[in-house]
């Protein structure tokens, strides 16, 4: 395998989101209840980020071809697309 096209950076998305979702488990700053719903969908947006940027990286690094890299990330974009 191939990589680092992009020197692997969506590892430090996936690292963000790890964070944001243990913290938002245990609501460590007492956020009320609208505050973490909102917190919630950063992580979900976050985590598709990253695996769009994954993608991204094994597209240039060719690890992957384009049709699975379109595929990989259809609905993560359909997703992105409807909440902007």
């Amino acid at each position: 395998m191939k990589g680092g096209a992009f020197d692997f950076v969506y590892y430090y998305v996936d690292l963000f989101v790890e964070e944001l979702s243990e913290k938002n488990q245990h609501n460590i700053y007492n956020f009320d209840k609208d505050t973490l719903k909102v917190l919630t969908e950063v992580e979900k947006i976050a985590k598709l980020t990253s695996e769009i940027m994954k993608n991204t990286e094994l597209l240039y690094s060719l690890n992957i071809s384009e049709m699975e890299f379109r595929e990989n990330i259809e609905q993560s974009i359909k997703y992105l697309k409807k909440i902007k």
